[in-house]
């Protein structure tokens, strides 16, 4: 399947599943109002910055090994078995001692229960992550697409069926999410294992290559999920779950958004880590004609997100429409990012991204800490467009610079750039 028509089924299958996470989040909302959507949205953070610390790097480093040398995927497999249970237990066991000292330090206003529940599943989490990354390396584009599309099914099902049918409350749906992340992870793992098969033993020289080639992007994911997630959990401190919910639904929609540049970039990267001809020129079109899919996105959605809150998640969210507006700005240069980010990924790591990503997250919680507790969601908003506005530049730089490229190669549409797009992306998996 060609590079074009792997990002169409992606971007229709991540449609799909949106679509339907949309559905669940309406349920969630409409049912157990702006705290249940808060509490649920921290237990996600918690969980997302557990599984961003223990991935270790390992996801990116797994898709570029899997794709460069497809004869290492049998120990690739192996070693993401065994450093989900060991680094995933390791992260869930502190979390549940830090649980027993101090609950709230975790989630003010949360139940234990909660949290158990959702600390249960990092390792899980963890393996489900970094084994799927394998996959995509391979090109089971289409098996990895359709096993998250199943999983998605089952969670908005389920939701809709015990919070609307049965009038069950929020740990009904955590205990729905546990068994979903479990299925999934064993789905997953089953195909890995079955396709590839599994080596008997850890294979250090791998993994230590992995690990080589993976932390500088470790930080660089993980600087980028705190910027993306830290200020819903300072704001469900300082303002509690009622304000995290409603703002939930401004970040929820910024994930939709987000989605666009996170299908392109999943699928660029396998190609930017391989040896390629014309590599700078594929980067260049594929960000020029991705900058306008973006600018469009917005634009669309400046006249379309204050009706659908109000219609879809009722009068009680609407201030989150306030919050969307000024994200907008980081939203679209943070999504440019992104895809320029995967030439300097694909072909190197240089220390001198994650230090722009350091940068941004420092700058991003200093605000949060010192904004939001006058400020609440808008102060929220305010900070990741200023976090997303420093990182497009500090990337746009280094891109420039290591692709010698001009502005207008990156971002002026050229009138053949479809017909050429199509010409050079294609590529027999």
């Amino acid at each position: 399947m060609s590079f074009v028509k792997n990002v169409g089924f992606t971007f229709v299958t991540r449609i799909a599943i949106t679509a339907l996470s949309l559905v669940s989040s309406i349920v969630v909302a409409q049912q157990l109002g702006p705290d249940g959507k808060g509490i649920f949205a921290v237990l996600g953070v918690i969980t997302g910055i557990a599984v961003q610390l223990g991935i270790l790097g390992l996801n990116s480093a797994n898709t570029h090994f899997a794709a460069k040398d497809p004869s290492t995927t049998k120990s690739l497999n192996t070693n993401t078995l065994l450093i989900s249970l060991f680094v995933g237990g390791f992260i869930a066991g502190v979390l549940i001692l830090i649980l027993y000292i101090s609950p709230e330090t975790l989630g003010k206003n949360i139940p234990p229960l909660l949290l158990c529940l959702t600390i249960a599943t990092i390792p899980l989490l963890i393996f489900a992550q970094l084994i799927q990354n394998i996959l995509v390396g391979r090109g089971l584009i289409k098996t990895y697409n359709i096993v998250l599309l199943c999983n998605q099914i089952f969670v908005t099902v389920g939701t809709i069926v015990l919070l609307t049918a049965f009038g069950f409350g929020i740990t009904s749906l955590v205990i729905l999410t546990t068994i979903a992340v479990a299925t999934t992870s064993l789905v997953f793992g089953r195909i890995s294992f079955k396709e590839y098969g599994i080596a008997k033993v850890l294979d250090n020289k791998l993994l230590k290559e992995s690990f080589t080639y993976g932390f500088k992007l470790y930080l660089n994911q993980f600087f980028y999920f705190l910027i993306l997630r830290s200020d819903l959990y300072i704001l469900n401190f300082y303002h509690g779950t009622n304000a995290t919910g409603i703002y939930s639904v401004a970040t929820q929609y910024a994930d939709l958004l987000f989605m666009v540049s996170s299908t392109i970039a999943l699928l660029l990267l396998p190609k930017m880590s391989k040896k390629i001809s014309n590599k700078i020129e594929v980067s260049n079109q594929v960000t020029r004609i991705s900058t306008a899919i973006f600018a469009g996105s917005i634009l669309i959605s400046l006249v379309i997100f204050k009706p659908l809150v109000a219609h879809l998640f009722g009068i009680a969210f609407i201030e989150a429409n306030t919050a969307i507006q000024y994200l907008y700005i980081g939203i679209f240069l943070l999504s440019v990012e992104t895809i320029m980010s995967m030439y300097i990924v694909g072909t190197f790591v240089p220390w001198k991204l994650s230090l722009g990503w350091a940068l941004a997250a420092v700058i991003n919680i200093v605000l949060n800490i010192i904004i939001i507790p006058n400020y609440g969601a808008i102060g929220a908003a305010i900070t990741s467009s200023i976090a997303y506005t420093f990182i497009f530049f500090y990337v746009l730089v280094l891109y420039k610079v290591t692709t010698r490229s001009n502005l207008r190669e990156i971002f002026i549409i050229q009138i053949n750039d479809k017909k050429t797009l199509w010409k050079i992306v294609m590529m027999r998996q």
